[in-house]
């Protein structure tokens, strides 16, 4: 409260083996406030890129700006990748951040990260 802050969370996911190349791929974060919505704003934004396993990583991968979740009620929040390059096993290098900028001092401002999905097509 009364202040602007970023707090980052970093995960690795791997594409399924049967995941069909080349098709629509995205991460869903469910999201939202815990105790009360900033006066002001409140994001949340994802990079991605392929982990080439020596601590590398290649072109970002994620094409979607970051979404307000300045809301007491959860909601999901999808963020589409770019697919072109991307093989079954990949593994996707992925950093969140959730920003938060608040001119109140009254309450905390927090924001939640509740659930992490990956949206794509697969054979079988």
């Amino acid at each position: 409260n009364g202040a602007a802050t970023t707090q980052y969370g970093r995960f690795f996911l791997p594409l399924p083996d049967n995941y069909v190349l080349g098709a629509d791929l995205q991460i869903r974060f469910r999201a939202g406030m815990i105790t009360t919505v900033s006066d002001t704003t409140a994001t949340i934004d994802l990079e991605c890129y392929v982990n080439d396993g020596d601590g590398g990583v290649g072109s970002e991968l994620c094409a979607t700006a970051a979404q307000s979740i300045n809301s007491l009620t959860k909601a999901n929040f999808d963020f589409a990748l770019t697919t072109t390059a991307l093989v079954r096993g990949d593994v996707l290098d992925c950093r969140v951040a959730v920003t938060i900028n608040d001119g109140a001092t009254a309450t905390a401002v927090i924001g939640e990260i509740s659930k992490i999905a990956l949206l794509s097509d697969i054979k079988g």
